[in-house]
């Protein structure tokens, strides 16, 4: 039992590398831990194969659901995924990532507004 959960957890850390190696940070005020959830929610939602507005949607909702974006502090997340798109935006500090998924040449911003 103990083998399968080891090995288990070698594959979500081999995983999330793999994740990470797809992604393209230009900005990020999250920690590295948060940071590779993000793409490993990115991943996902671009994995369901649907619409950018429905990607958003589901990276939106694990990020809401998630513990560790969620430290008590007031304010809500917000997530845009596009090929292209220009933003100016107020964002709590140590919660906004900005990054592009390489092999699906989708740019996404995630941050949190009061």
């Amino acid at each position: 039992m103990m083998d399968s959960e080891s090995d288990s957890e070698e594959n979500k850390q081999s995983s999330s590398k793999e994740d990470m190696k797809n992604a393209r940070i230009h900005s990020s005020d999250f920690s590295k831990a948060m940071e590779a959830k993000a793409v490993k929610y990115s991943m996902e939602a671009m994995g369901k194969g649907k619409m950018d507005k429905d990607c958003a949607s589901y990276i939106k909702s694990k990020v809401d659901n998630d513990p560790e974006f969620n430290d008590g502090s007031i304010g809500a997340w917000q997530v845009i995924v596009g090929k292209s798109f220009a933003a100016s935006l107020t964002y709590h500090t140590n919660f906004m990532m900005f990054f592009d998924l390489i092999k699906q040449r989708r740019t996404i911003l995630i941050f949190k507004t009061q």
